[in-house]
């Protein structure tokens, strides 16, 4: 709604109608324009949207004098074009995301191989540790056994010096 004429915002032109209508043929966007404080609005149309518009104005151009049948087969080229090009750019993406996904994979790979290798190496180095460790273990163990017999032989050796002694200070 416009306010009255006799307010400021009808004198500055703020509330008025758009004077404009742009089509850019660069991007699929119609703009409306306007004087004064009012902001410009942008609507975005699909791909499916403008082929649909080309189609219609080269149906109705076909009708019309040669200019509007170059206007037309020159906007259907754009558009042609322009899917060629989306297309392009969309196999290249899917290539890069494809060789970037490999490119991951072969690294995380290549990482849980290491990681294997030197899972088994540790394994290895803890097992010859742990025959090292029996065999020592096995040594002390004959070690204790031979100082055990040892002491029990002396042992028995001092008791029967001392059970000689001891019948000899009794016989005095």
């Amino acid at each position: 709604m416009a306010p009255p004429n006799g307010t400021k915002a009808a004198q500055k032109g703020d509330m008025g109608p758009p004077k404009t209508i742009l089509k850019k043929t660069t991007t699929k966007e119609t703009a409306t324009h306007s004087t004064g404080n009012q902001k410009s609005r942008t609507e975005t149309f699909t791909d499916e949207q403008e082929l649909d518009e080309v189609e219609t104005e080269s149906s109705l151009g076909s009708q019309s004098d040669p200019l509007q049948e170059l206007m037309a087969r020159i906007k259907r080229d754009r558009a042609t074009r322009k899917v060629a090009a989306r297309a392009r750019i969309r196999s290249v993406h899917d290539a890069r995301v494809a060789k970037t996904r490999t490119t991951i994979t072969a690294f995380f790979d290549r990482h849980d191989e290491k990681l294997t290798q030197a899972r088994q190496a540790h394994l290895t180095r803890l097992k010859e540790l742990l025959a090292r460790k029996t065999a020592l273990e096995a040594k002390m163990v004959a070690c204790v056994r031979r100082l055990r017999d040892g002491y029990v032989a002396h042992s028995k050796d001092l008791q029967l010096v001392l059970d000689a002694r001891i019948e000899l200070l009794t016989k005095r």
